[in-house]
Formats: structure tokens, sequence, C-alpha cells
């Protein structure tokens, strides 16, 4: 949610845009990075909207499942590996997915 993107541009159609950034980006915690770091990263690079940071294990979507929030959450994984020489290899894998709830849209469906 910082000024340089990454990913194909086309992927974000501008009304969307538009919706993120009206709106209040939840960064679901995971237990991947630290507590402290994360908000150190996201001070420095959520500068689009406001942000808040939610414990995984607090989070409910029932709070935040209207267009006022959109969703980030950071999940990962670490794999560590022995290669031939004996050596461990650890190597961690992020994934940031941003999402926003079209809450009428899929009420609707449910219905």
């Amino acid at each position: 949610m910082g000024s340089r993107h990454v990913g194909k541009p086309s992927d974000l159609k501008p009304k969307e845009l538009e919706a993120v950034k009206a709106s209040t980006t939840i960064f679901v915690l995971s237990d991947i990075i630290d507590s402290d770091e994360y908000a150190k990263i996201l001070k420095e690079i959520c500068t689009v909207t406001p942000y808040r940071i939610i414990p995984q294990s607090e989070y409910n979507l029932h709070e935040y499942y209207n267009k006022n929030y959109s969703i980030a959450e950071l999940v990962g994984f670490k794999r560590s590996k022995t290669n031939k020489m004996g050596s461990v290899l650890h190597s961690l894998h992020i994934y940031l997915n941003i999402g926003l709830y079209d809450a009428k849209a899929i009420d609707e469906k449910l219905s």
C-alpha cells in the first residue's frame, strides 16, 4: 500500500483502487514476522491508506466485512533443507494477500 507497485497494474481497475484508497487497511499479523518489525515496516511503506494491525488470533472477518476496510494478510511458511555438505539452508516464503470485500454483492448471492 505504498508508492511502489509490484505486479501488473492492469489487474487493478481504477474504481477498485479508489475503493482501496477510501478504506482503512487491516493488516492481519501472522507469526512469520515479529510484531514490532511488522509495525516498523508498515510505518515506512503504508502511505496510501490509514491502517490497523490485528493479530491473527484476534481477527474476526465479521468486524471488517464492509467497504470501509481492505484486508491485507501476510501469510507464508519457513523451510529448512539440509544440503549434501550437511549445511542447513533456511528459506522464508511470504505472500501478501490484499482484498476488499463487496459485502452487498456477497450478501445478494447468499440470499
